[in-house]
């Protein structure tokens, strides 16, 4: 009742409390249903992970997997400009979906901006910060894609996934260091040279998040292909509604 309302929020919390109060199969098989239908990643999420523990044998793996790798409702303001693959690999790694995420260091919501970037990247994009709100989904997926665009197009980068996904964890300061000390034409072993564990896992799991978003929006998995021949994986846009949003933006 509270979803057909439009009470989103209030309908979240009350079925993690539901997720919370040891409710039956079924009544989880439900929460879960509801969750993927009306958007609640997060529900999804914690839904589909307690189905997995208990070992629930009639869902379907195919649910549990819809689940795990959510496409809500959100779009980033002014519209998509990167895949939603990609954008949607990197919030699930960063935020689990968690709107109000705030890391130690001070990132802020789905994509954990950090408030220097988000700063630069609105007055680049002639946006005010006081107009943002970091616990929105619209406006924080829209610094983070437009910090993903300009880290792609940077010239250390140059559309290399992996680099960009390096510089939006560790930071383009460490990524150009790093390079610095080393360089190799292997991007697998570029990915277990970088000095610290934590980007090292953070690529691979975007990666892996981004190829099974795009199994999951039946598009090609091209830098899987890519990667496996020990090519560099290059940021080329292969989702169509993606692409439809940026020509009727550039038709205006």
């Amino acid at each position: 009742a509270l979803l057909q309302v439009g009470q989103k929020e209030r309908a979240e919390l009350y079925l993690k409390y539901m997720i919370t109060a040891k409710v039956s199969d079924r009544t989880l098989h439900a929460i879960n249903s509801v969750a993927t239908a009306y958007g609640l990643p997060r529900v999804s999420i914690q839904a589909s992970s307690l189905i997995q523990d208990r070992g629930i044998l009639e869902i379907d793996d195919d649910i549990i997997y819809s689940a795990q790798y959510p496409l809500p409702d959100w779009e980033p303001m002014g519209g998509w400009s990167i895949d939603r693959a990609l954008l949607l690999a990197i919030t699930k790694q960063e935020s689990g979906f968690r709107t109000n995420a705030k890391s130690g260091a001070g990132a802020n919501g789905l994509m954990q901006i950090m408030p220097g970037t988000a700063k630069r990247v609105a007055r680049e994009n002639k946006v005010n910060m006081s107009d943002i709100d970091m616990t929105n989904p619209e406006h924080n997926m829209f610094l983070g894609q437009q910090y993903i665009v300009d880290l792609l197009a940077h010239p250390n980068i140059n559309n290399n996934i992996i680099k960009m996904l390096a510089a939006y964890n560790a930071g383009m300061g460490t990524m150009v260091e790093f390079e610095k000390m080393f360089q190799t034409y292997d991007p697998l072993l570029y990915i277990e040279s970088f000095p610290t564990y934590e980007t090292r896992s953070y690529i691979k799991r975007v990666m892996s998040n981004m190829w099974l978003y795009r199994a999951r929006l039946d598009q090609p998995l091209t830098t899987m292909r890519e990667l496996a021949e020990s090519q560099w994986p290059l940021y080329n846009s292969e989702d169509e509604y993606v692409q439809q949003q940026i020509a009727d933006r550039m038709s205006i």
